[in-house]
């Protein structure tokens, strides 16, 4: 408690700095253009009156007139950063010691230098607030405001799932993202969804370890650098929702970094009902199943790891499946639901593990406890092609299943 109660008070205290700090920068913005402009009017003007020339003689249009000549200043670069070279504010000689021909040139030249000096002073001392005030100003707050640098949701991740990023502080456009597998660039959909960034399955999708980096665009710092697994453990059920007290069938499958099966996997599964009763399921105890089929490496629809959990009470169930290998141990979580009754029962039967690469048969048993009339679609991910067979023999290939016309 008393940790919690440290941690809201410095959360203040940095908030509480940062908006002092916008405070004073536009103050700053307001009174220290000004400020710096009179410092240049007093410099110029006290170089004025240090310098005085000797009189001499000018003949102008045939008149005679004893002046003080212009007087012509060898510009150099101030040793203050806060001052530019810029023009004198204060007239160089008086226009009434000129011919009137000459003064009325003078008096109309003067305004325009006199504007000329004040762009030119203004502008110097923008450009010196924002170097030596304002930027210190803007990296300090930045770096209070954006201290939550992006983070992976988990290191371990179905193939089904997709990768979700939390962006922390940052936006997409502020930061730069490589995904690589073995070294070389993944080729992937992303977009931003909830303050996250949401990484699609690559169509050419390979199980196994990927990397993921991200960096500032700005300032090309790290702000994640971190390996994950994907698609290298799986569980599956036959039905998305149960029925209270049917028997679920759960299908499992364990692959290495490199995408290879594992069939010497240990395996625990956790299973949590909304009421937190736990039940646990393991290779150990042969409460999951290791099929020989596994070691066989070919064509099966029997999984590779497979067991049955009696579902009790309706509500959520959240299942973890852990996977102990020579290579190191994974985690993957999926849940179910259970419900006392349901419009339709859609149970789906299939192969866990998609190889080798030949055609597989997807079964689906749709039980209807209401009447219907309509249209089922089943949408897959589209690295996968459907292949129906018409009535003339011929394949028909689609990207997602439809089924017309059902009563």
């Amino acid at each position: 408690m008393g940790h919690f109660f440290i941690e809201q008070c410095f959360f203040k205290l940095k908030r509480f700095i940062a908006l002092f700090l916008i405070v004073v920068s536009l103050v700053g913005l307001l009174f220290f253009p000004s400020l710096a402009w009179a410092t240049a009017s007093s410099s110029a003007q006290m170089g004025e009156e240090a310098f005085t020339p000797s009189p001499s003689r000018q003949k102008i249009r045939g008149e005679t007139a004893e002046v003080q000549p212009p007087v012509s200043l060898e510009v150099t670069e101030s040793s203050s950063p806060s001052l530019s070279p810029t023009l004198p504010l204060a007239p160089l000689a008086s226009s009434s010691a000129f011919p009137s021909s000459v003064a009325a040139v003078f008096e109309e030249s003067l305004p325009e230098a006199t504007e000329e000096a004040t762009n030119a002073a203004e502008a110097s001392s923008s450009s010196f607030l924002e170097r030596v005030f304002l930027d210190p100003i803007k990296g300090f707050i930045k770096s209070l405001v954006k201290e939550e640098k992006p983070s992976l949701s988990k290191d371990n991740f179905q193939a089904k799932e997709k990768i979700k990023v939390d962006l922390g502080n940052y936006q997409l456009e502020e930061i730069v993202v490589s995904l690589t597998s073995q070294g070389e660039e993944v080729s992937r959909d992303q977009e931003t969804l909830d303050d996250a960034l949401v990484i699609s399955r690559p169509r050419n999708f390979k199980p196994g370890k990927y990397h993921l980096n991200i960096k500032d665009q700005e300032t090309d710092k790290v702000l994640l650098d971190q390996d994950f697994i994907w698609g290298v453990l799986a569980i599956n059920t036959n039905k998305s929702i149960y029925l209270v007290g049917e028997m679920a069938k759960l299908a499992m499958a364990v692959l290495d970094e490199e995408g290879e099966m594992v069939c010497d996997a240990s395996l625990k599964l956790r299973i949590k009902n909304t009421s937190a009763a736990e039940a646990f399921l393991s290779t150990e105890e042969g409460t999951i199943i290791v099929n020989s089929e596994c070691q066989l490496h070919d064509f099966t629809l029997n999984p590779d790891y497979e067991a049955e959990y009696e579902v009790g009470e309706a509500g959520v169930y959240e299942m973890e499946l852990t996977a102990e290998t020579e290579n190191g141990r994974y985690t993957v979580t999926d849940s179910f639901e259970v419900r006392n009754e349901v419009p339709f029962e859609v149970e789906r039967i299939t192969a866990t593990r998609i190889y080798p690469s030949v055609d597989y048969p997807v079964v689906f048993k749709i039980k209807v406890n209401q009447d219907f009339k309509g249209r089922v679609v089943e949408s897959i991910p589209d690295i996968f092609i459907i292949q129906n067979e018409t009535e003339d023999g011929q394949s028909d290939r689609h990207s997602e299943f439809i089924s017309e016309s059902i009563t």
